[in-house]
């Protein structure tokens, strides 16, 4: 038995010949380039949504989404939640991108929350206040 290494580094069709005394066999290939793999993802925007105003102790959902350099959603980014630059949770993306969290506020006032992933940054403002006393009866 007689075995060869034959390298071919271009691309094209080729007929690759076998003969043995006076037996021959051929076989013919194409060589193909492999396709390059894309580049890796890169975070290049964050958003952040949560409602304009909320009552304290009361569950509201912040959400938002992480795009690539493509404008694609990345799936299982992580993303960091700060309320006035307090880090209160992290969430990762579903396969689209996009992210929520319930969550309740216990102090009034106007409250800045942020969502940190890679080093891209969103925020919005949300203003929470003291759950409203129903009316007396008359």
């Amino acid at each position: 038995v007689y075995l060869d290494t034959v390298r071919i580094n271009v691309e094209g069709y080729f007929k690759l010949e076998a003969i043995v005394g006076s037996a021959r066999a051929s076989k013919y290939i194409t060589i193909t380039e492999p396709e390059p793999e894309p580049d890796p993802p890169v975070i290049t925007s964050v958003t952040i949504s949560a409602p304009a105003s909320a009552e304290k102790n009361t569950s509201f959902t912040i959400s938002g989404t992480v795009k690539d350099q493509y404008g694609v959603g990345v799936g299982g980014a992580s993303v960091a939640l700060y309320d006035n630059g307090s880090h209160f949770a992290t969430v990762s993306t579903n396969s689209a991108g996009g992210y929520s969290k319930s969550t309740s506020i216990s102090a009034t006032g106007i409250h800045e929350l942020a969502a940190i992933s890679g080093n891209k940054r969103a925020y919005t403002d949300i203003t929470i206040t003291d759950p409203t006393e129903p009316e007396p009866p008359i």
